[in-house]
């Protein structure tokens, strides 16, 4: 079950195809599950955290995928900034996304 449904990702200014969406809001929504022990689908979202925090992973994820890992580049002097888009970089920024809107939930809390 995916966390946030193509019209609110629209609402919300997003730029990829409703099909892309499909696959990368069901990968968001599985990431959210693996990171909350499986209790954000009991929370009732009533101010659509978990919706923009679906969203928002769903644009990570996917330009986490097509990037070339260049970050900048420029002509003179020619210089060239490669960014880090191993998956222990991809899994920290996740994190600080789901820190940003569902960190006050509670959802993220693993004691007792």
């Amino acid at each position: 079950m995916a966390y946030a449904d193509y019209s609110f990702y629209q609402d919300r200014g997003g730029q990829m195809s409703a099909s892309d969406f499909l696959i990368y809001s069901k990968k968001a929504s599985d990431y959210i599950d693996y990171l909350t022990s499986d209790t954000a689908a009991a929370y009732i979202d009533t101010n659509d955290k978990l919706k923009k925090c679906c969203c928002e992973i769903c644009d990570e994820i996917k330009k986490n995928e097509n990037r070339d890992n260049v970050a900048s580049e420029s002509i003179g002097s020619y210089s060239v900034s490669f960014s880090d888009t191993s998956d222990e970089a991809l899994r920290k920024r996740l994190a600080k996304i789901c820190v940003i809107y569902i960190g006050s939930t509670g959802l993220m809390y693993r004691g007792l």
